[in-house]
């Protein structure tokens, strides 16, 4: 179709162009009649107007490959999420910590029964804190376990371990055969320094160091013991052997140097940083007690908590792993002990 009128078949100049259509290189224009255009005159004859319909499909396939490139780039970006969350959730770290809260029993309550004893453990204003009882709080929370303090004495702590009755720990014990073969031990939890024997100043009959084994065969030599307590392997050994004479006290260890002090007792195996917390504490002359070094003692006792058996292994080894992250020690056998 040309731009002009045909002679022979003329067409309405009330005709308009609309555009041009057809591939690169070719162009054809389209024309139509306006709708208020006089019809035809007589003897002329309509042209048949092909409108070419490549031009909506064209525009279709357009919309198509538009939508085709967005789904694309929807799909692998939902693919790398995927991937990434697959990754996060099967990461062995991840699955170490869902296999641990798995573990851990939906309405599980630890009771964590302590007594007066500083500096391990004692009451403040802010709670119960010490050597022992401060990080073992810490690695408790850390570890997700519901626990609360109960003051309790502490011949009747070793009873309800004994029974099993609920799910019950003590803090801050020595470790024993005996006490094993009722509780589930924890890891170490502090190491004392090496055990003295605290004295009264100017006792004629003791020397300023020696053996164990000397001080116990000391004539008439009294001994003030912790009822319940145990003093390490080998002291708990040789004062089985020896049978020296003893005065077993239940009080509270403030109580202690006044027995002490009244000569009720001569002398008191005992950590150095809790017996400097009980001297900077006391009412009493201060330099009326000193320290008889024992020679042959080992390195300082280990303290461990000590779970009943209601309580399932898997909370022990909960607790033993925080325990060991908060603490940081590569080694237990080091940095223990201290004066407070």
């Amino acid at each position: 179709m040309g731009g002009g009128q045909n002679p022979k078949h003329p067409v309405s100049r009330a005709a308009i162009r609309i555009g041009n259509v057809g591939g690169k290189g070719r162009h054809r224009s389209v024309w139509v009649l306006k709708s208020d255009a006089k019809p035809p005159i007589s003897g002329s004859r309509t042209i048949p107007i092909r409108i070419e319909t490549d031009i909506g499909m064209r525009a279709a396939s357009r919309r198509l490959q538009g939508w085709l490139q967005v789904s694309i780039i929807i799909l692998i970006i939902a693919g790398g999420i995927f991937g990434l969350r697959v990754w996060t959730f099967s990461s062995p770290e991840r699955e170490a910590s869902l296999h641990n809260r798995a573990a851990l029993p939906v309405s599980f309550d630890l009771k964590v029964h302590y007594h007066q004893r500083p500096p391990y453990y004692y009451d403040t204003a802010a709670g119960v804190v010490g050597l022992c009882a401060t990080p073992v709080a810490r690695a408790l929370e850390a570890a997700g376990i519901t626990f609360r303090w109960m003051q309790t004495p502490p011949k009747r702590q070793l009873r309800l371990l004994r029974q099993n009755p609920t799910n019950d720990c003590i803090i801050g014990w020595y470790k024993t055969r005996e006490r094993e073969s009722y509780a589930r031990y924890s890891t170490t939890i502090y190491r004392d320094q090496p055990t003295v024997a605290l004295v009264r100043r100017g006792d004629s009959r003791l020397p300023e160091s020696g053996t164990l084994a000397d001080l116990l065969a000391v004539p008439d030599i009294v001994m003030l013991s912790r009822a319940g307590y145990s003093y390490g392997t080998m002291a708990d050994r040789l004062l089985e052997r020896m049978t020296p004479r003893r005065i077993d006290s239940g009080a509270e260890s403030s109580e202690w140097l006044s027995i002490l002090y009244t000569r009720r007792a001569d002398f008191l195996l005992i950590a150095p940083e809790e017996a400097n917390y009980l001297l900077s504490r006391t009412q009493l002359p201060r330099n009326a007690f000193r320290f008889l070094k024992l020679t042959d003692m080992p390195p300082g006792n280990r303290r461990y908590m000590m779970f009943s058996r209601t309580v399932p292994p898997q909370i022990v080894d909960r607790f033993n792993a925080a325990y060991r992250a908060s603490v940081n020690l590569a080694d237990d056998t080091a940095a223990w002990g201290g004066t407070p």
